[in-house]
């Protein structure tokens, strides 16, 4: 795991409560897709107001969704998004206040591990007796079928790969 410690640089004391550790970190690269948003509160000169925590994942507010837990020295925050997506990029606002009603914000990003799929492209080409069917990214299978329910590979359905045209239905799909 990736931690992040935060402190005030700005003034000789803080009294406002901060976050001692994060994770992911900020800017953190290849999280993995099942990570969990965690974060360490501790008390400034004034407890955190746990009632006051609030989360933000994309602009998104998730704060009826992370879980607080009240620690001797502050409150454990967590949020598990559900499997994220591969390449995503997340952006993090957390706020919260003391007992005092000061507040305070902080956001950071990281990145998920994986890349973002490219939108695949099929290109279909048709000459007197034969099928052409490719497709971009080049990978996946090209399957067949007579009633969209049963699918099976093309002999020789590889990408460019030509099709005889026969008589009847044939389907066809590409799995990526």
């Amino acid at each position: 795991h990736n931690f992040l410690f935060f402190a005030d640089a700005g003034a000789a004391e803080s009294t406002l409560p901060w976050a001692t550790a994060a994770s992911p970190a900020p800017d953190a690269q290849e999280v993995p897709q099942d990570a969990t948003i965690l974060v360490s509160l501790v008390d400034g000169d004034n407890p955190v107001d746990i009632n006051s925590i609030q989360m933000t994942v994309n602009d998104q507010d998730v704060t009826d969704s992370i879980t607080k837990q009240d620690t001797p020295e502050g409150v454990d925050i967590s949020y598990n998004p559900g499997g994220l997506s591969a390449g995503a990029t997340l952006t993090v606002q957390l706020t919260y206040a003391d007992t005092a009603a000061n507040s305070d914000s902080r956001t950071w990003s990281f990145t998920v591990e994986g890349s973002v799929a490219e939108d695949p492209t099929l290109t279909i080409e048709v000459d007197a007796s034969n099928v052409t069917i490719s497709w971009t990214p080049d990978v996946g299978t090209l399957q067949e079928s007579l009633d969209l329910q049963t699918w099976s590979a093309v002999a020789g359905g590889s990408n460019g790969g030509s099709i005889p045209i026969g008589s009847g239905n044939t389907y066809f799909r590409v799995v990526i």
